[in-house]
């Protein structure tokens, strides 16, 4: 079950992430239309949702990848 989003963006990217990952392990921050997602490993992925188009893209691959 998705946790409460504050605003379209949050819920967009909750929506996003929970088509494609198990979301109890992931850390998720969001300011704005952006997006920072962490996994238990410390690996991250940044998250933009783009209002004109309805939709989240990757913005860029974190440390910590392989």
């Amino acid at each position: 079950m998705m946790k409460k989003a504050k605003s379209i963006a949050e819920y967009a990217v909750r929506s996003w992430l929970e088509e494609r990952f198990n979301m109890r392990y992931l850390k998720l921050a969001v300011e704005n239309n952006e997006a920072m997602v962490e996994d238990e490993v410390g690996n991250t992925l940044r998250l933009v949702y783009n209002n004109d188009t309805q939709s989240v893209y990757i913005k860029d691959l974190g440390d910590g990848g392989l």
